[in-house]
């Protein structure tokens, strides 16, 4: 029941610093939820923190920037595979015309 009310407490102010960054709301929406999942799976492992509010914001940042690395990395490899996936003939008549 805690957990709910501190989720309940906090989730605007969450959301509000995850947009802030120029994160979306979808995005920032779930990674708060995966926190909030998170903190109930491993709530018999964690040690006590003084400032809730500052652990959470800290806690949502170091998700997000993951979040955002991941991103980039999967949109880096779509570019990767986008290039391979391309024939011999196509990549030899784009050279051709980039020539022109």
């Amino acid at each position: 029941q805690s957990l709910t009310d501190l989720y309940r407490h906090v989730y605007a102010d969450l959301l509000s610093f995850g947009m802030y960054f120029g994160h979306d709301a979808y995005t920032t929406k779930d990674v708060i939820n995966q926190i909030f999942l998170e903190i109930w799976e491993k709530s018999e492992t964690l040690m006590p923190v003084d400032n809730v509010r500052s652990y959470l914001i800290t806690y949502l940042r170091r998700k997000l920037i993951r979040e955002f690395d991941y991103s980039n990395r999967q949109a880096e490899l779509s570019g990767f595979e986008s290039v391979a996936e391309r024939s011999y003939e196509d990549i030899l008549i784009s050279e051709q015309q980039d020539a022109h």
